[in-house]
């Protein structure tokens, strides 16, 4: 998979339709050696979806994500797009 122009790239290791996701995932900062891993679980809850995400193995010095990236990059405009804004 490709994200941004490329800048992030990766390889959907685990896929269970409507339940989970794993994914290597790096962007185009980290060296040729480093791959982190990205975990998604999708729960119905009530008349919704709560999603759990678990980023691991980011190389040192890559805390974007830890740092709001995921919500601000993501998960705001997901959420403006699923409502319609």
């Amino acid at each position: 998979m490709s994200a941004w122009d490329g800048c992030i790239t990766g390889v959907t290791r685990a896929l269970d339709p409507g339940r989970r996701i794993v994914q290597s995932w790096r962007t185009a900062e980290f060296s040729d050696d480093d791959d982190s891993r990205i975990e998604v679980d999708l729960e119905p809850v009530d008349q919704a979806t709560r999603i759990t995400l678990r980023h691991s193995n980011v190389p040192d010095g890559h805390l974007g994500y830890e740092n709001g990236g995921w919500q601000e990059r993501y998960f705001d405009p997901m959420k403006a797009s699923f409502a319609g804004d």
